[in-house]
């Protein structure tokens, strides 16, 4: 099985970001050094308090880590023992990290994670399985083998899917869940969930919920299972997603995608591309199993394939390759996005590989980026966090030729009273200062022009975006407004 590339950026519609300034004011931002060529994957918060993550090196000689960083920015890198049973130099590399049921009897606080066999020289994955490290001092890195007979999870009905980014686990029953294909692994074999009892023993019977429409051969859209704040466990299908509740397991369709899948405490949310507009877009979803509203996002380059949710927003990664920026892009309740832009660790012209997302209890957001193409293969780990929220009113507009209206520019927790504006180059309006501070006027000049809109910018560089549709007689097959839409569960509305 080759191993695949986990990092997709996606082209949406253009928005003009000004080139950002030094921001200090009310914003944090950080950058920790990993070691070349290498990848952070799947980060979570352990049960210590601390970040853990999965820090690989694919490449010939590769090695594998699971990585805690401290509240003081100190990274200390665990080496992942050779799982494999495979004779000869192949490096063990951990995926996947999860935090295990509680334990009971005084036994030591966990992490599950999965792990592959991997032969850098065929990009060939050899074996694959489950293991756990202990968090508490002195850390212990224990393995589970998962796919040859005898192995301890060994099962004669499934195997794990090795290159899995997401676990995760339950307490009732306690269990470490997963996908995993159905032996034998072929292309058309059916791709599933499956639940491993916890603490892991051998010979434990296995949970199995086959995933509706999947097979091997698209198996690489199933990427997300997560604990919602529901309780039950959630995961990404094609065209679909999925719970997992005490009382069984059913899915619901989406209208479109999913690319991603995180939540909230309140909602779901799935990135996707919505065929009734063509626009790359968010998805919130009751945990009722109701869509919601579907939110375009306004992106020059949008890595849509990783997301991330605080309790008042939802969070992912933009990037412009002609200045050395990242942009932590946020979209709030009611689906207005704002960008932030921080100092890019990879410099000009580097497209930057978004690796992994997460959203820490403090409201930071961790950002894994790298680009192993350019010498010497920088890879970084990139915090964010701030309290100020730049937004507009009306949040969008529809406009024809001749028609104006004002837009009124609001900073939260900050003083700033200097704005300005800027319009994709294919935009017929024209915006001028209005007579206070903070409020401009937009006018039309023609009824054609598609994925047009207004960035008003404040003087750190952060954006907020105000998406403006061209009436015409015929009317705007462009036109974006939340779509209330109803689920269907099995095909039971």
């Amino acid at each position: 099985m080759l191993l695949r590339a986990r990092m997709i950026a996606l082209a949406a519609v253009f928005l003009l970001f000004a080139s950002p300034a030094n921001a200090a004011n009310g914003i944090w931002s950080s950058t920790v050094r990993l070691p070349n060529y290498t990848y952070a994957v799947s980060l979570i918060t352990g049960p210590d308090g601390n970040l853990w993550f999965s820090d690989f090196y694919p490449f010939a000689g590769g090695t594998g880590y699971i990585v805690r960083l401290d509240s003081r920015g100190n990274t200390t890198y665990f080496e992942m023992p050779n799982f494999s049973s495979f004779q000869g130099p192949v490096p063990t590399l951990s995926m996947a990290l999860t935090n295990v049921p509680p334990s009971v009897g005084g036994a030591p606080r966990q992490l599950a994670f999965n792990w592959i066999a991997y032969n850098a020289a065929t990009q060939v994955v050899i074996e694959s399985g489950l293991g756990t490290i202990d968090v508490d001092s002195p850390p212990r890195v224990k393995e589970y083998a998962g796919q040859n007979p005898g192995d301890p999870l060994y099962s004669a009905r499934t195997t794990l899917e090795p290159i899995a980014f997401n676990l995760s686990s339950t307490n009732s029953p306690p269990q470490v869940l997963g996908y995993a294909h159905a032996r034998p692994s072929e292309s058309s074999s059916q791709e599933l969930v499956v639940g491993i009892p916890f603490p892991f023993t051998r010979n434990a019977v296995q949970t199995t919920i086959p995933i509706s429409g999947e097979t091997a051969a698209n198996y690489s859209l199933l990427d997300n299972i997560f604990t919602g704040a529901d309780g039950n466990t959630w995961f990404q299908g094609a065209g679909a997603i999925g719970q997992i509740s005490p009382s069984g397991a059913r899915e619901f369709p989406l209208p479109a995608g999913p690319n991603a899948l995180t939540a909230s405490s309140t909602a779901l949310w799935a990135s996707a591309f919505n065929q009734t507009y063509p626009f790359l877009g968010s998805l919130e979803i009751a945990y009722d199993g109701s869509a919601q509203a579907f939110f375009p996002a306004p992106a020059l380059f949008f890595d849509w394939e990783i997301i991330a949710a605080t309790p008042d927003a939802l969070w992912g990664l933009s990037f412009d390759t002609t200045i050395p920026v990242i942009y932590f892009m946020r979209m709030s309740p009611i689906g207005q996005w704002s960008a932030y832009p921080v100092q890019s660790p990879l410099g000009i012209g580097v497209r930057p590989f978004i690796t992994t997302l997460m959203a820490a209890p403090d409201g930071t957001i961790w950002a894994g980026v790298s680009n192993p193409d350019v010498a010497p293969g920088v890879s970084r780990l990139m915090s964010f966090r701030s309290n100020r929220v730049l937004s507009a009113l009306p949040t969008q507009l529809t406009l024809s030729a001749g028609r104006s209206t004002m837009v009124r520019v609001h900073e939260t927790n900050y003083a700033s009273l200097r704005f300005t504006s800027s319009l994709p180059s294919n935009c017929p309006l024209a915006v001028t200062p209005g007579g206070s501070p903070g409020s401009f006027v937009v006018a039309a000049t023609s009824n054609s022009g598609t994925g047009c809109g207004v960035t008003f910018t404040d003087s750190d560089g952060i954006s907020v975006w105000v998406p403006v549709t061209l009436s015409s007689p015929q009317g705007s097959k462009y036109q974006v407004r939340p779509k209330i839409q109803r689920l269907t569960v099995f095909g039971h509305s």
